[in-house]
């Protein structure tokens, strides 16, 4: 068997779909062995959601946000979510009402590909959410996207791909 690499990137910026891209799964994280049977904290780390540098506008982040809520559909327990703009890493936190719904955000999340980077997630602390985000206790208010027009787009998956099909050279 030979699987062969293909580098997913996003269009360049003048053939880019206007708003944001989430072009499907890296890998199925509902039968991953690193995906935690039960969440253990009511927040997560979300790891390259942005480039920093290409970003542009005064509510860039504000887009980062409701592509989250977008991807996450149907989980009404997002509380706070919190678009680190300096961070080099594309960092964005999020605070749930319960740990099974940041396990569903968790799902929904990790593995996927968005404009072009690989977004990664894991479990953090409640303290540590809160240390840094102390504006975020009592908060009980589900969030609603800031717009009722989608930001993002969802490509549909290869026909016939899955990501545990093989790939063999031509």
């Amino acid at each position: 068997m030979v699987w062969r690499w293909i580098q997913v990137s996003s269009p360049s910026k003048k053939q880019q779909t206007p708003g944001r891209v989430w072009q499907g799964e890296a890998f199925d994280t509902n039968r991953s062995i690193n995906t935690p049977n039960i969440s253990p904290t009511p927040c997560l780390k979300i790891r390259n959601m942005f480039e920093r540098d290409n970003e542009t506008g005064d509510n860039w982040h504000l887009a980062i946000q409701d592509s989250i809520l977008e991807k996450c559909r149907g989980n009404n327990g997002i509380l706070c979510i919190r678009v680190e703009k300096a961070s080099t890493e594309g960092l964005v936190y999020m605070k749930c009402s319960t740990n099974q719904g940041a396990g569903q955000a968790f799902k929904s999340l990790h593995g996927s590909w968005f404009d072009g980077r690989l977004v990664t997630v894991k479990f953090i602390s409640l303290n540590r959410f809160h240390s840094h985000y102390p504006d975020s206790v009592g908060l009980t208010s589900p969030l609603t996207p800031t717009s009722s027009t989608p930001v993002s787009t969802f490509l549909p998956p290869s026909p016939g791909f899955t990501t545990s099909t093989p790939l063999h050279p031509h």
